[in-house]
């Protein structure tokens, strides 16, 4: 049997001045996506009381049932990823026989009912990055990737990957061509290090070891499927999917080294 992997999302504007203010919002936005995801797959309701963390802050359930999620909040969006082996809570009705059946999400996957199904989840927009960056936590072919290669976009100077640019005006390429080509290297770069850094940040969160994991060391290959998905390979063990959902990168990793099945759904969370 697989795994199935339940990734819920919720998009949350700022509607507060407050940062702090926005923050707690999410935080109550990502408890009620939870608890739909702990009712719907096991007749259990979530609560924070019963939520312990690892040593580097990784939450962990520890109330009834096999279940792990994880969750990321990013400005507009609030991902949760849950799965697990858990029981349905009985109900007064229930023998004993009904109340050790498995949940609706299949996770047995030949492990014990107490093993351990560890995920990590990560979503971001595209963003700006700098060189400084890209050198620190992405192998030479992450950034191959990243940069698209020689890109020419006309400015006369180094480009980020430290080749000289040439100067397009020589080439008989207008200014207003100029800059296009140039908005869309920029836009290029900031959604492929988005795409690699969710995929980097969940398997850290997967890990549970954070930051102290040197990033260079999860590398990845990302190739487009026919399908519009991705075959994603890493240097380190896992299991990796991700989509691009309403322009964010929404990236879930798993240690289950069987086959997984990811189920994505969005979430209409009353504000």
């Amino acid at each position: 049997m697989s795994l199935t992997i339940a990734v819920y999302y919720t998009f949350c504007p700022q509607k507060m001045e407050s940062p702090g203010a926005y923050l707690q919002y999410q935080r109550r936005v990502a408890d009620e996506i939870l608890n739909y995801g702990f009712k719907k797959h096991f007749d259990i309701v979530f609560s924070r009381d019963k939520v312990i963390t690892g040593k580097n802050g990784k939450p962990y359930w520890n109330g009834e049932g096999n279940i792990w999620f994880n969750v990321s909040n990013t400005d507009g969006l609030v991902v949760c990823g849950i799965t697990g082996s858990g029981k349905k809570a009985a109900s007064k009705r229930d023998t004993a026989s009904e109340d050790s059946r498995e949940s609706g999400l299949n996770c047995s996957g030949g492990r014990t009912a107490h093993s351990r199904y560890e995920i990590g989840v990560d979503a971001e927009r595209p963003r700006s990055v700098r060189m400084p960056l890209l050198r620190r936590c992405c192998s030479p072919e992450e950034m191959q990737y990243i940069l698209g290669g020689e890109n020419d976009c006309g400015f006369g100077e180094k480009t980020r990957c430290g080749k000289e640019r040439t100067d397009l005006s020589e080439k008989g390429i207008s200014v207003s061509e100029k800059e296009t080509k140039k908005d869309q290297f920029e836009f290029q770069v900031q959604d492929r290090f988005s795409q690699i850094w969710t995929l980097k940040e969940s398997y850290i969160k997967m890990t549970g070891e954070g930051m102290s994991f040197p990033l260079k060391d999860a590398a990845f290959s990302v190739q487009k499927k026919v399908n519009g998905e991705f075959n994603i390979l890493c240097k380190q063990s896992g299991f990796f999917a991700q989509r691009k959902i309403g322009g964010y990168w929404i990236a879930v990793c798993s240690d289950f080294n069987e086959k997984i099945q990811i189920v994505w759904q969005e979430l209409k969370i009353p504000v």
